[in-house]
């Protein structure tokens, strides 16, 4: 009876609208949580996705470079070649001519010296005119052999100019190549 009694008191105390117990409601508090971890999920994939870009970029970034070094490496190269080739053919021209002064001297050594036969044979015959006569020869062939000499120090000066400009060209398109 205390019972029925207390709980009449009870009722009859508290409002009505508060008459049963309160009632949460429990889809707004799961759903809040919810929506927390949708949130929490969002920004953790698009700070993967982020990521994930920068790292993308990143490679890109480093397989240029990478390509960008190797095509330095490669023109470089490429002058090197270009201007060992270009040495190499001055180097073969230079020898060319060398080599055709050498047998030039050795022609005329052995001109020389069937001359100085002739020679010996005509000066027991007439000394004096034979000595006029070879006095002109020396001066003419002296002379000829410098026209010769200034002649073929031009040609090789003309190819060596002709190589460094060649050599000069390609490394200036290397070097073009490089800026681009």
């Amino acid at each position: 009876m205390f019972r029925s009694t207390a709980s009449q008191l009870l009722r009859s105390s508290v409002p009505s609208r508060m008459v049963g117990t309160p009632r949460v409601v429990s889809s707004s508090l799961h759903s809040s949580a919810l929506a927390q971890q949708s949130i929490t999920d969002k920004v953790r994939h698009t700070l993967g996705d982020l990521n994930k870009k920068i790292g993308e970029a990143a490679a890109s970034g480093i397989d240029k470079a990478q390509e960008a070094t190797h095509k330095v490496e490669e023109k470089g190269h490429q002058a090197s070649e270009a201007t060992k080739h270009g040495l190499d053919a001055l180097n073969k021209k230079t020898g060319k001519a060398a080599a055709a002064g050498i047998d030039k001297a050795q022609h005329i050594g052995e001109s020389v010296s069937d001359e100085a036969q002739d020679l010996k044979h005509d000066l027991r015959s007439d000394p004096k005119g034979k000595a006029q006569e070879l006095k002109n020869e020396a001066k003419d062939k002296v002379q000829n052999l410098k026209n010769e000499a200034r002649d073929k120090a031009q040609d090789v000066k003309q190819s060596t100019r002709e190589t460094a400009s060649s050599a000069e060209a390609k490394a200036k398109d290397v070097a073009d190549d490089y800026k681009h």
